[in-house]
């Protein structure tokens, strides 16, 4: 049901634009890991697991910069993003809702 809302919205962008706004939505991604990295690091009292919280959200939010400027070059691989994107999406929020 999620990844129909993520498609039916991506029907009211262009196709030109597609790759910009995945782009964009990546680079958001990224920053808001950089900030929950930051909350890991403030909020974690163990040394260990702080610092293997912080490499992991930090590696994550490189990779997201990564997927992002490869967006925007890539205009054949858009699609195939989009849904791999959405499906992640889904996954996670479904994995965080069933936890909670």
């Amino acid at each position: 049901m999620l990844l129909m809302l993520a498609f039916g919205s991506a029907a009211l962008v262009s196709t030109e634009l597609q790759g910009q706004l995945l782009a964009a939505a990546f680079g958001v991604t990224a920053v808001v890991l950089v900030a929950l990295a930051g909350l890991a690091w403030l909020r974690d009292f163990s040394g260990a697991w702080r610092w293997v919280k912080l490499v992991v959200l930090l590696a994550a939010a490189a990779a997201s910069v990564g997927v992002a400027l490869f967006a925007l070059t890539a205009d054949e691989w858009v699609p195939l993003l989009y849904f791999a994107a959405c499906a992640l999406a889904a996954l996670l929020l479904g994995a965080y809702l069933v936890e909670r």
